[in-house]
């Protein structure tokens, strides 16, 4: 139907570039448990299900690009942690989490000194990412 249409639609050249894991909890800077075994459990499905049914449709790109992007584990792009309190100011302000200040987020002291780590991990986190796309798309 679109093939003929007076703008047709390219034919579609679909390729995964990974899957994103986000929303869980931390502890000591680690996944919990049991965010950790639903990790595992993820990556096995990834690597064992969705890596092969994917590659028999051509929707993988070429394992060395995937190698290059060094990511997390097979096809795992990239894990963002829960950004809790930070979300909702992120929101009001208008702004990305790992763009926020001391201004947008009202904290002094040790508390700013927490946020501020968290929101440099945010940055840190969402930098590698978009690098690993980078290199994906290249």
């Amino acid at each position: 139907m679109f093939r003929e249409a007076d703008y047709p639609f390219p034919k579609p050249n679909l390729k995964l570039l990974g899957a994103l894991i986000q929303r869980y909890n931390l502890k000591a800077k680690k996944p919990t448990r049991a965010f950790q075994e639903y990790f595992d459990e993820l990556s096995t499905v990834l690597a064992d299900k969705l890596k092969p049914a994917l590659a028999s449709c051509g929707m993988l790109l070429p394992e060395a690009k995937y190698l290059e992007a060094d990511l997390e584990s097979d096809l795992r792009l990239s894990s963002i942690s829960d950004f809790n309190s930070l979300i909702a100011v992120s929101q009001k302000q208008q702004k990305p989490v790992f763009s926020l200040d001391h201004h947008d987020v009202r904290r002094g002291g040790n508390l700013w000194e927490n946020t501020k780590r968290s929101i440099d991990s945010f940055h840190e986190t969402f930098n590698e990412m978009a690098h690993k796309i980078e290199v994906l798309t290249a």
